[in-house]
């Protein structure tokens, strides 16, 4: 196996570390400004995800193409480790345990907005209602029949 296709690869997935640990400090912030109903803050924190995001977006065809490279046929990166020189492993394992360590802070922070939202999504649900109140809500469409429909697509709502 050639040392420095190895090199590659495992600066590759460094980088690729590197995005998800500056992303935590974004998932972070956006917590907050959910918290604090800070809209145009967490705007922009929205379109950094996205920046940050689109740097890993080839990752399966980068990792397939190094892969490919070192002559390696495996399905996961423990798999991967498991073909490499002896001598290479160590800084492979301890790069996954890192990265796992990582991907988990980062699926805790992404699970905490998406319930946050969920539920500033529902009380906005229970605040629209209580306003409506009787107040007929149909609507027709455009051969003038009658369609029920609620103020709001429910599209959002938690299924259980």
């Amino acid at each position: 196996m050639n040392k420095d296709t190895i090199n590659e690869f495992y600066t590759y997935l460094q980088e690729v570390l590197r995005v998800y640990t500056d992303l935590l400090p974004v998932l972070q912030d956006e917590v907050r400004q959910i918290g604090e109903d800070d809209v145009a803050a967490l705007d922009e924190t929205l379109k950094q995800q996205q920046v940050m995001l689109l740097k890993t977006r080839n990752f399966d065809v980068r990792v397939g193409e190094y892969l490919d490279k070192l002559g390696i046929s495996a399905q996961t990166l423990a798999e991967t480790i498991l073909k490499l020189p002896e001598d290479e492993r160590f800084r492979f394992y301890a790069f996954l345990g890192e990265f796992d360590q990582t991907m988990e802070q980062v699926c805790f922070y992404r699970d905490k907005c998406k319930e946050m939202l969920q539920a500033k999504l529902y009380r906005i649900d229970k605040q629209m209602a209580a306003l409506v109140g009787a107040r007929d809500v149909t609507t027709y469409d455009k051969n003038a029949g009658e369609v029920a429909s609620p103020l709001h697509p429910k599209n959002f709502e938690k299924k259980i």
